[in-house]
């Protein structure tokens, strides 16, 4: 797979955050995940592929995982982050042993099938 067509890191200086779709990665040679900024009346939270990782929090200083994605998350389109969420439900369903279902594992090239 590619990597992200946009690429944009945050510096702390771009602090407070803002609520948007980004790419990510949960682990050194994983796949990529649709991540999200989530904010409205109850405050902020971070989705990793489609799943709310806390509850809201009133303050985006506190909130989990927000700062860490808003700093090393790669700004993404609308149809990047759909097409990565797709790829995630379907591996999930269709494919649970891919490295998409499982992204919190590294990708190891010695545990793949041959292609051929």
């Amino acid at each position: 797979m590619k990597s992200p067509a946009i690429v944009v890191q945050h510096s702390p200086a771009d602090w407070p955050p803002r609520a948007g779709v980004f790419l990510t990665k949960l682990v050194k040679g994983g796949p990529w995940c649709a991540a999200a900024i989530r904010q409205d009346a109850r405050g902020w939270w971070v989705e990793i592929n489609g799943h709310p990782q806390a509850e809201p929090d009133p303050d985006p200083n506190t909130a989990k995982g927000l700062h860490k994605l808003w700093q090393w998350g790669r700004d993404c389109t609308q149809a990047d982050y759909d097409h990565h969420l797709a790829v995630f439900r379907w591996a999930l369903k269709h494919a649970p042993d891919e490295a998409e279902a499982n992204p919190s594992r590294s990708i190891d090239l010695k545990n793949l099938p041959p292609i051929f």
